[in-house]
């Protein structure tokens, strides 16, 4: 399995979906009594019957308000991050098996990009690498609760607590950018998740140093790990979620592409092996043409570039292919309003907690 390679995930008959282990977990972390817990349920229009069965599957929309709602009777604005501290390996079925039995932490998130829709729906999951990090991106369907801050930086902290054994003791990510809106008090999380973690900001993506990929992860299995991702495989096509890496390829080769120069579609075409016709034919499947597709790898590059590393803004312009720096400075202004100097120095400033509103719920850079 090569963890290069993303996915686009088909959505199956229920619509946008939870895994109920996700969900019945929160019970005893929060120590909600039954009758409560029912109750809470009853809230949030679920019932026991739709939570009995650990790989039962609930709509999106009330998982993401049962963990609100769960949150709220216990009073603590960070259960999620103690749920994930709790929650056991196998949890959610055979992903978390494999993800541990990965060989390295690259294989991990590779591993995580492909199989995460066997836990929650999504709109693309995807694995992306470049010089400075190793990413996990992902998108759910819509809009489906505007209160989903727990599940979100639930789904994170599983993830961080299953790599931490492979990471330096006291390792904070880079980045972390959630799509929701900031809690009331931002210092809890951020002292779990680091100085790197951003909310607001869509798309959902969280990052490990490209330095620290090769790591080992303490637990691999090769045997076991086979046996998980195929089971994996099995429990994915039943839920009628896999889907067409396509996309994934796309981006990645563009962005090899543009660091050797200006890239064109028969490029693309080239690299991916498919005619220019077919190349236009896959990218409006996916709501791109191929001008959309590179603006959009060039501005998501730009902004991860800017806020995670030191490169200079005329190594960055070449990076992305353009001819000087110039070039690039119009095109900041174009996706994002300012200069990337001044951007560069607004994310510090955020990240330093010098900048007072935009610490409560930072400005959107898209």
């Amino acid at each position: 399995m090569s963890p290069s390679k993303g996915q686009q995930h088909a959505t199956p008959r229920l619509g946008p979906y939870m895994i109920a282990a996700a969900i019945n977990g929160l019970q005893h972390v929060a120590k909600c009594p039954p009758e409560e817990w029912r109750a809470l349920l009853a809230a949030v229009g679920l019932t026991p019957e739709e939570t009995d069965q650990d790989g039962g599957l609930v709509p999106l929309h009330k998982g993401f308000a049962a963990f609100e709602a769960v949150a709220a009777w216990a009073r603590n604005p960070t259960l999620a991050i103690d749920y994930a501290k709790a929650f056991a390996v196998g949890g959610t079925g055979p992903l978390g098996f494999a993800l541990i039995n990965a060989r390295t932490i690259r294989d991990a998130l590779g591993t995580l990009s492909r199989y995460l829709p066997i836990v929650v729906s999504l709109r693309y999951c995807r694995y992306e690498e470049d010089a400075i990090s190793g990413r996990i991106v992902w998108q759910h369907p819509g809009n489906e609760s505007p209160a989903r801050l727990q599940c979100a930086t639930w789904s994170v902290a599983v993830v961080l607590e299953r790599l931490a054994p492979a990471l330096p003791p006291g390792w904070k990510a880079p980045a972390i950018v959630l799509d929701v809106e900031p809690p009331r008090d931002p210092g809890p999380f951020e002292a779990y998740f680091g100085p790197g973690l951003r909310f607001a900001r869509g798309p959902n993506w969280a990052a490990v140093e490209t330095g620290l990929l090769d790591r080992p992860m303490p637990a691999a299995d090769p045997r076991l790990f086979e046996l998980m991702t195929r089971l994996a495989e099995i429990e994915q096509r039943q839920r009628g979620a896999a889907g067409s890496d396509f996309e994934s390829e796309a981006r990645a080769a563009l962005h090899r592409l543009l660091r050797q120069g200006e890239a064109t579609a028969a490029d693309l075409a080239g690299v991916l092996a498919v005619t220019p016709a077919q190349l236009r034919a896959k990218l409006k499947q996916y709501g791109f043409d191929f001008r959309t597709l590179i603006d959009d790898v060039r501005r998501e590059t730009a902004r991860r570039y800017l806020g995670e590393s030191d490169l200079s803004i005329t190594a960055i312009a070449f990076d992305l292919g353009y001819a000087d720096s110039s070039m690039f400075t119009r095109a900041c202004h174009k996706w994002f309003g300012k200069s990337p100097r001044d951007l560069r120095n607004e994310v510090l400033a955020a990240s330093r907690g010098t900048v007072g509103p935009a610490r409560a719920k930072p400005p959107t850079l898209d």
